[in-house]
């Protein structure tokens, strides 16, 4: 079995878990604004596709 194919050890769990406590919690936060009336931009908003230009 491959490094790639191998269970997470308990680290990379907690890790990936904690990961998912924090999207969540961000998600709820941006939520709240948008409930308070707050303009919340988008995850992709402002984001500039294709080349680099100067």
């Amino acid at each position: 079995m491959s490094r790639a194919d191998a269970p997470l050890t308990p680290k990379e769990q907690a890790d990936y878990d904690r990961q998912g406590e924090l999207i969540a919690m961000e998600l709820r936060w941006e939520d709240d604004l948008r409930a308070a009336g707050h303009e919340v931009p988008d995850a992709m908003d402002g984001v500039r596709w294709g080349p680099k230009t100067r």
